[in-house]
């Protein structure tokens, strides 16, 4: 179990696309009192790694954990490579497993009808 130094409150971080978080969105984020949330999307081909990492750290300096809402790891990757998605949402885990701030991974919301077996698996 993970253990936090403040109860967890966050929310879903839903930018529209082409949005850049930045330091200025986590501040406010602090001021409400969020202590964990749900990344940005994260898209190895089309993100600005340096920047995403830079503001992953950011947070974590601010007491803000996360859970990474990256595309390896989602059930649209699975759909897309059933067998080559858990080598592809591995890539994930050993890119953000170690960061401190990181507490998971966001895989989908609200696993239903087809999608259940995909989550499960």
């Amino acid at each position: 179990m993970i253990g936090f130094e403040r109860f967890p409150i966050g929310f879903w971080c839903y930018y529209p696309p082409g949005f850049e978080w930045n330091e200025k969105e986590v501040l406010e984020w602090k001021e409400c009192g969020i202590t964990l949330t749900i990344s940005p999307f994260f898209d190895p081909e089309k993100t600005d790694k340096a920047q995403f990492k830079k503001m992953v750290d950011f947070c974590y300096e601010n007491g803000i954990s996360l859970i990474i809402n990256d595309a390896r790891g989602n059930l649209g990757a699975y759909t897309k490579d059933p067998d080559g998605y858990r080598e592809v949402y591995l890539s994930a885990v050993e890119e953000w497993k170690d960061h401190k701030g990181v507490v998971g991974f966001f895989i989908g919301d609200e696993p239903y009808g087809a999608t259940i077996v995909p989550c499960a698996e």
